[in-house]
């Protein structure tokens, strides 16, 4: 798999994170995994940047904040496009704090999601 050619899913409710797996899946997107932000940090090493990172904010251990403070570190990761996926009501002033893509409210619909999505990956 080439850089930039899949999608990160920082979310750390297995439920949520396998729904969403399996609908790219079926919609033939490329995807992997994070259950947190130190293991998003951890992928992005491995695996090399993806088109996007679709990232929870609210997590237990690191993180959605700590992922994007985090990341400011490594030169490679500060293009990566970052769309928050949260129920926080306040969304629209900490997502222009942080300095992210967007940002989609839970719960999201699989539309919305792989309208997002498609926008950040290469043509397939």
């Amino acid at each position: 798999m080439e850089k930039g050619q899949y999608v990160l899913l920082v979310e750390d409710d297995p439920d949520i994170r396998e729904l969403v797996l399996e609908a790219f899946q079926i919609m033939n997107v490329n995807a992997r995994a994070a259950t947190c932000g130190s293991d998003a940090i951890e992928k992005l090493q491995q695996h090399g940047n993806p088109a996007v990172v679709l990232l929870d904010l609210m997590m237990p251990k690191t993180d959605g904040v700590w992922f994007c403070n985090e990341r400011k570190k490594y030169p490679s990761m500060i293009d990566v496009p970052v769309v928050i996926l949260t129920a926080d009501s306040k969304i629209e002033s900490k997502a222009a704090e942080l300095s992210v893509n967007g940002f989609l409210r839970k719960p999201v619909t699989i539309d919305d999601l792989m309208k997002t999505v498609r926008k950040y990956l290469p043509i397939q």
